[in-house]
């Protein structure tokens, strides 16, 4: 009933119950202080993504979700303490390069990760988390014509068969 409220009528039936790039809602709250950091940059800017815990009602394991890039000197984007409705795209991370399965005992938060990884955030957690995040921001899509894609292929058949017949030439004269 939850999963059906969660993502209308389209699930799938994989590790995820819900399909990757599926439009959710989630209704829950923040776990204040549970925020989690990669260094990414931006356009040369040092900063980092961030991801923070949402609990949604009803819902059994925690959700992370993506809550966009910030510079290193800003200020942590603060969680709201009441109840949300969080709107976004639910993805499924792929599996993560891991440095090491040490779990970081560090007590301070926010905590600065490699990379996502979500079976190592529920271990320090001490739970399972969804196995998908939900991203409330979207980059945009980049569209190329067909033309676009059909002239990049004459070019390189064109490329393709000059250095044939250069090769067939080399050898003639030779």
């Amino acid at each position: 009933e939850m999963l059906r409220s969660l993502v209308g009528s389209e699930m799938c039936i994989r590790d995820s119950p819900i399909a990757n790039y599926t439009k959710v809602s989630v209704t829950g709250r923040y776990e204040p202080n549970k925020q989690w950091l990669i260094h990414r940059s931006k356009k040369g800017t040092p900063g980092y993504q961030q991801y923070s815990l949402f609990k949604a009602s009803g819902w059994g394991s925690p959700i992370l979700i993506d809550r966009g890039w910030i510079a290193r000197e800003a200020a942590l984007f603060s969680v709201p303490l009441t109840k949300q409705t969080i709107k976004g795209t639910a993805y499924i991370p792929g599996k993560p390069v891991r440095l090491s399965s040490r779990v970081d005992k560090n007590t301070r938060w926010p905590k600065i990760i490699p990379s996502l990884d979500l079976i190592l955030i529920g271990e320090q957690l001490g739970v399972p988390l969804s196995p998908f995040i939900v991203v409330t921001h979207l980059f945009p899509v980049v569209s190329i014509s067909p033309a676009r894609h059909k002239a990049y292929a004459f070019q390189w058949f064109s490329f393709g068969i000059i250095v044939l017949l250069g090769y067939v030439g080399f050898l003639r004269y030779r």
